[in-house]
């Protein structure tokens, strides 16, 4: 099954790339700084659907998509991340260390959820920074433009609209392996990976 799940990721890949480079003039910038190899997290702005899949074309390693465990009892998702081997949470966070630690690479959107404004959010969800922090992995930050237009929150059907995402350079925060982060460093590390996600919007 495991192959299956393989196939089924790759060729979903390779449909979405083709659909998105040939009627969403689909560009991708700062390929350079993606790494070679996992481990490693992306973490970007969250519009819509189509951000996952945006990321995924993007990447030549597999991505390994965090969700929260209540969309596996929703109707299509629970298939989709099912088919796709999303990792289901719900607070805790010991699966996705453990696939960090197997050198995977983890997706993640930082706001948590998809904007309604096609900004970014505020404040961000502190996962990421405890991630980095009890890993040692990198922090590839993205900002994807044009989703938001495509197939925003409130659409039924998406429309025909660019789509770019541009990756900013790693960043390698300290580690912590004490049982509890100061709630200080976990939100100056957070604002650090949010900053950095603005920062690539042109």
């Amino acid at each position: 099954m495991t192959d299956g799940y393989f196939m089924i990721y790759w060729l979903i890949k390779l449909l979405s790339t083709f659909i998105f480079r040939v009627f969403y003039n689909y560009r991708v910038y700062g390929s350079e700084n993606i790494p070679k190899s996992g481990p490693y997290i992306i973490c970007s702005n969250h519009c819509s659907f189509f951000d996952p899949v945006v990321i995924c074309d993007a990447v030549p390693q597999r991505v390994y998509w965090v969700a929260l465990k209540d969309l596996y009892k929703i109707f299509p998702f629970s298939i989709m991340l099912k088919m796709t081997k999303c990792i289901p949470v719900n607070g805790a966070i010991k699966e996705v260390i453990e696939a960090l630690n197997e050198k995977k690479v983890i997706g993640i959107f930082i706001e948590g959820r998809r904007t309604y404004t096609g900004e970014l959010m505020s404040r961000g969800r502190k996962g990421p920074a405890i991630l980095a922090m009890r890993t040692g992995s990198p922090v590839v930050p993205a900002w994807i433009e044009g989703t938001y237009k495509a197939y925003p929150r409130r659409a039924r059907f998406p429309r025909i609209h660019p789509i770019h995402i541009r990756f900013g350079k790693p960043m390698v925060f300290a580690v912590h392996k004490e049982e509890i982060i100061e709630e200080t460093v976990v939100k100056e590390t957070t604002d650090t990976i949010m900053q950095s996600i603005a920062e690539l919007r042109q």
